[in-house]
């Protein structure tokens, strides 16, 4: 009698619901320790992206220090009466020939304010170069203002430790002394500025040229009113070591700054980034380092505006006294302070 093998189990067999459970377990934590890697290669690239545009800056800058014997004026005005507010363009739009923009440079109208209506197309071109990638909210633009758009920056340059405004708003106008506080400027631009390579006499490699400026980290006091890339305004174009780094991190708002006689926000002149952990900072020599928000600082007192130590005297201009002090970053702000600076930062 033949013997038949009894026929094989063809069916196929399917995942248990506990088994496609630790499936799916398993593949969400892969995810969960890729995606960390994936958001910091994302952040280096846009990292490296900062650099560079913060490169093509100061190449710039020094490409038109080669053709005018000076860096670009940080702004000027037109009004002489100094109790008026209405600065002019400033150091973006001289750049513009040198950042391949020869074309947009020829089409402003010089001879107006940079707000007036024939301009209107000019403050709402976007220019990459001028844009952190990090920075959420720079590349969009806003027509509250003047009907138009209006497009904005991630990048100052640097006035050194305190700005230096032809304009005063506040009660005391008659007593503010232009003249005297601009002799004391110490960074590369300023109102009127006009300095030469030669002039940074503390050394190219330790002397700031431009710091990044995170658009909107106090929405409700920056936007939209500041970061105009056309404006030669201290908050627009120009920052100030007067405040720390990353200023929204440290210190509130100043209730009375001694300054203006009004609330200051330091985020609006300060120097910061959306990197975690410090600042882009171009030097004169072209280099770009980042900068860690940690560095030494003046310390800040909040309740006189101002770092321990400093003062405001007559005429509005700037004095400190012991304990006040230069910390490394102010001084790394100043072209011709001869402070002592520590190669370590």
């Amino acid at each position: 009698m033949a013997i038949h093998a009894l026929p094989s189990d063809r069916r196929s067999r399917g995942f248990s619901l506990i088994e496609l459970l630790v499936v799916i377990a398993i593949i969400g934590l892969l995810i969960a320790l890729l995606l960390p890697a994936v958001q910091a290669a994302r952040e280096a690239a846009r990292r490296s992206q900062c650099t560079n545009n913060l490169k093509q800056l100061a190449l710039a800058c020094h490409n038109y220090a080669d053709a005018n014997g000076v860096f670009p004026m940080g702004s000027f005005k037109r009004v002489a009466d100094t109790c008026k507010d209405n600065h002019e363009h400033g150091i973006f739009v001289a750049l513009l020939p040198y950042l391949e923009q020869q074309t947009l440079f020829d089409g402003f109208n010089a001879n107006g304010h940079y707000t007036d209506p024939p301009n209107s197309t000019f403050m709402a071109v976007g220019l990459s170069v001028l844009c952190c990638p990090s920075d959420p909210l720079v590349a969009n633009a806003n027509s509250q203002h003047f009907g138009y758009p209006i497009r904005f920056t991630s990048y100052m340059g640097s006035t050194g430790t305190w700005n230096s405004p032809p304009v005063f708003s506040g009660p005391n106008c008659a007593a503010y002394n232009f003249g005297a506080m601009l002799n004391q400027a110490n960074g590369v631009f300023f109102y009127y500025s006009s300095v030469r390579l030669k002039d940074v006499t503390d050394g190219t490699s330790k002397t700031f040229l431009f710091g990044e400026h995170a658009y909107g980290k106090n929405p409700a006091v920056e936007l939209p009113d500041w970061s105009w890339w056309l404006s030669g305004n201290y908050g627009d174009t120009m920052f100030t070591t007067l405040f720390p780094m990353n200023p929204h991190k440290k210190i509130p708002d100043i209730p009375n700054e001694p300054l203006y006689g009004t609330d200051i926000n330091p985020t609006i002149q300060a120097a910061s980034s959306y990197h975690d952990g410090g600042v882009h900072l171009a030097f004169c020599d072209g280099s770009v380092r980042f900068l860690s928000d940690a560095i030494d600082c003046s310390p800040f007192n909040a309740a006189t505006g101002l770092p321990e130590g400093w003062s405001l005297g007559p005429g509005f201009i700037y004095s400190i006294a012991p304990p006040g002090r230069m910390g490394l970053y102010q001084a790394l702000s100043t072209r011709s302070g001869n402070e002592t600076q520590s190669s370590a930062y």
